[in-house]
């Protein structure tokens, strides 16, 4: 994504982010945070119009993205025109993105700060990768029956306040038990080693993050207009088309052949995904309330509502 030719304003009323809003979290998961430079942004922001910058002027876009050829303008005349949102959402997207970096060039605000000031998003955010870690732990550790196995616990090691514990651990009654069916009662979804080494490395594949943003455009894009459109057919041309198109203009990609995203590779990657049942979807940036429980719920997490105090 070229940064510096974003230059473009659009001003939508609050009533508009909403409709655009609907669209980008049902498809993409982009909520409402990534549309604000900041967090006081957001918070002053409600009930407000708001600005976002693109590259192109309205018209510019929809002749770029969804009217470049006529494949793509015949797959757009199956859009109803009060569904204009769709537009909207992949306008605020590329501004999400820019967001995004933009907040990852702030050293004024960093991420501890913004956990120290929301402490319930760290667990929502974080407590499961650091559970599996603690559940492997935990079930690779040998037993020493009717044996003493020393546990030391050590906290801030390298900081000024540091506090260390040494127990017998008899038996190993900290990790077979104490540690391990709090895990448990957490990762509800997790019954054994394997699977808790499938969830982990999820968190650890490496090269994977710029082919993880296409194929969160490509999905996210896919199923916006194919319901929108009410599409009966699994891929048209007209719609690999208009997602290439986006992709080329997101700077994901640099020619309609770059890493092998030509039509029928688009296709068969959306095949693919639809195969394979992956949703992929850029993260909620804050869950909050009912939203957060219903989130975590569906995705088989507990809510930690024990540490949210």
């Amino acid at each position: 994504m070229d940064k510096d030719t974003i230059g473009c304003p659009h001003i939508f009323t609050w009533e508009q982010f909403q409709r655009a809003l609907h669209y980008t979290k049902k498809y993409y998961g982009m909520d409402a945070p990534y549309f604000y430079r900041t967090l006081d942004a957001e918070l002053e922001g409600r009930d407000q119009p708001i600005t976002i910058h693109n590259r192109l002027m309205f018209e510019d876009f929809c002749k770029r993205l969804l009217f470049s050829d006529r494949s793509a303008s015949k797959y757009m005349e199956q859009i109803p025109q009060e569904e204009i949102a769709i537009i909207w959402a992949l306008m605020f997207v590329e501004w999400g993105l820019l967001c995004e970096w933009q907040k990852g060039q702030d050293d004024d605000y960093t991420l501890d700060d913004y956990y120290t000031d929301n402490p319930n998003d760290y667990y929502q955010y974080h407590m499961r990768e650091e559970l599996l870690k603690t559940y492997f732990f935990c079930k690779q550790t040998p037993i020493r029956s009717r044996k003493t196995n020393e546990i030391v616990l050590t906290i801030n090691k390298f900081n000024s306040y540091s506090k260390k514990l040494t127990l017998p651990n008899f038996e190993n009654w900290v990790l077979r038990c104490a540690l391990l069916q709090y895990c448990e009662s957490h990762l509800e979804d997790i019954h054994s080693v394997e699977e808790a080494q499938k969830a982990l490395d999820a968190y650890h594949e490496k090269g994977r993050k710029a082919n993880e943003m296409i194929e969160r455009i490509i999905y996210g894009t896919y199923t916006m207009f194919k319901d929108v459109s009410k599409d009966t057919r699994t891929v048209s041309s007209g719609l690999c088309r208009i997602i290439q198109n986006y992709l080329l203009y997101l700077g994901l990609i640099t020619t309609d052949s770059d890493a092998g995203l030509d039509l029928q590779n688009i296709a068969g990657r959306i095949k693919y995904l639809l195969k394979q049942g992956k949703q992929p979807r850029f993260s909620p940036y804050i869950l909050r309330g009912k939203e957060a429980q219903e989130a975590l719920r569906k995705s088989g997490h507990n809510t930690f509502k024990d540490l949210m105090k």
